[in-house]
């Protein structure tokens, strides 16, 4: 019986995938997932309480992708000068967001595209706002580390750096571009960045 719940469960959740990826979250209808499952609208919902707990579960994945992201600035490998000089740390960041687009592009354009109505309609800022405060914290470990770098950087230009990552993954995951396309375009502002991190922090 369980077995059997948790099959209806990843039916719903597939169903829903396709009405949430076609139609956006608010327009989404769940009368037309229970039709497709042939179960009833009162079925769906001793699995999950409401819609957007459907897309909680929808964008899981991609949330613990994202949030791993911002918790990669906390290792070792990005307070280290070797971040910004040696060719491996830039092939990793680029094959990072390359791996995102690919793993998740439905995904990250419900997100941040067709997400009105939800609990993520604000996720864009609040990413942004998070990836700021990880921004100071990188700044200040690397000052720790090396007193001689300048961390004397504006705080809104922080937050608009931030932003700008974000709206790097919108563009690509609105545009239908080759791998080749997207590896140059990710490649070209991977460069730009750490060069004017660079720049900024007198390394």
């Amino acid at each position: 019986m369980r077995k059997k719940d948790e099959n209806i469960k990843k039916q719903i959740i597939e169903i829903a995938k396709r009405e949430f990826f076609a139609k956006g979250y608010k327009d989404a209808s769940m009368r037309i997932i229970a039709n497709e499952l042939n179960i009833s609208l009162g079925n769906i919902y001793n699995y999950f309480k409401n819609k957007d707990q459907i897309l909680q579960y929808i964008l899981q994945p991609l949330m613990d992708t994202l949030y791993s992201i911002l918790n990669d600035h906390d290792k070792f490998d990005y307070t280290d000068w070797s971040a910004f000089v040696i060719e491996k740390h830039h092939r990793k960041r680029v094959t990072v967001i390359l791996n995102l687009i690919s793993n998740y592009k439905k995904e990250l354009y419900l997100l941040f595209f067709n997400s009105h109505g939800s609990s993520y309609q604000n996720f864009r800022d609040e990413y942004a706002d998070q990836y700021t405060e990880v921004t100071h914290r990188y700044l200040k470990k690397m000052k720790e580390k090396y007193p001689k770098i300048n961390i004397d950087i504006a705080d809104f230009f922080i937050h608009t750096i931030s932003s700008s990552w974000i709206n790097v993954i919108c563009e690509l995951v609105s545009h239908d571009f080759e791998k080749d396309e997207n590896k140059k375009f990710i490649d070209d502002y991977v460069t730009f960045n750490i060069a004017g991190w660079k720049q900024l922090m007198q390394v």
